[in-house]
């Protein structure tokens, strides 16, 4: 038989089928294996059918990993560095556990769009863990306080992934510094950094160039500077809290269809009808005065 390039074709893909899919055997092993314990129908020993296991889709034609969903499962352990060998991996969840130890790097799943890794006991994130994630469109970590003074994510925040991400949940951390400049050219929608132990610090100024921005929590931190005058024309902004910071006390007027707060205390509210009229409708706008608004 005359092996023609088509052949060679079809046999060098049979093959690479035949090696990622036990690449993600081997990897969902070793995960089954990292969790104390692992879900009930999740085997330690063989990984053959873990297309079946609870919270696992994989694809239909390959048997290849694509979801991760294991939610609220009170899973101890740690999070398996194999995992970044998992190449088609779209999203995992792993949020409301009990996971500790550091979280892997994830750079290498250029295909991996949602991360959900919220309130758990990580101690510590590996450098670039989420850099270069260039499908990535939801990055969720709230609540991970048992990572010790953190930076704000440098693998997320000096990557081209950043221009992709449209969620940053990030708030009840510990993460430290400033907001950084390349916030300004990302594409996120919500943007999650409150409540941080310590506090982010610096000002606000890089929210002025993110235009695709519909809410901003930034509020229990240590911004200090001026509300930008810009922020009342980014023109898909629906929310900003900015409460108990250290900024200054010259708030720009938004429009009615902004809800701006700037603490739950000493509360103005501004009818629909036009800025700046005092209302007590139920669907007026609410401004709240920070603590640290001294005029």
């Amino acid at each position: 038989m005359e092996v023609t390039p088509y052949l060679l074709f079809l046999l060098f893909t049979v093959y690479l089928l035949a090696v990622t899919t036990a690449d993600d055997r081997a990897a969902m092993l070793a995960l089954a294996k990292s969790f104390t314990p692992p879900p009930s129908d999740w085997s330690t020993t063989s990984s053959t059918g873990c297309c079946t296991w609870s919270g696992v889709r994989c694809t239909s034609e390959s048997d290849r990993v694509t979801s991760i969903s294991l939610e609220d499962e009170s899973l101890a352990g740690d999070l398996a560095p194999e995992v970044s060998t998992l190449s088609e991996l779209k999203s995992i969840n792993l949020q409301g556990n009990k996971l500790s130890g550091t979280i892997p790097s994830l750079a290498k799943l250029n295909s991996l769009r949602e991360i959900y890794l919220d309130s758990n006991l990580f101690q510590g994130v590996e450098p670039g863990a989420f850099a270069g994630l260039t499908s990535l469109r939801i990055l969720s970590m709230r609540d991970n306080r048992n990572i010790f003074s953190w930076s704000f994510p440098s693998g997320i925040a000096d990557s081209t992934s950043f221009t992709t991400v449209n969620i940053l949940g990030l708030s009840y951390n510990n993460i430290t510094g400033v907001l950084p400049p390349s916030l300004a050219k990302s594409s996120i929608q919500n943007l999650r950094v409150n409540d941080q132990f310590s506090g982010l610090s610096g000002t606000i100024q890089v929210l002025s160039g993110m235009t695709s921005l519909s809410q901003a929590w930034l509020q229990k931190n240590q911004f200090t500077g001026s509300i930008p005058k810009v922020l009342t024309s980014l023109p898909n902004l629906q929310l900003i809290d900015l409460s108990n910071n250290n900024l200054t006390c010259d708030i720009p007027m938004f429009s009615a269809t902004v809800a701006f707060i700037y603490k739950p205390d000493n509360l103005l509210l501004v009818d629909s009808s036009g800025p700046g009229i005092a209302s007590d409708s139920n669907d007026d706008i609410l401004i709240s005065l920070g603590w640290d608004f001294y005029c």
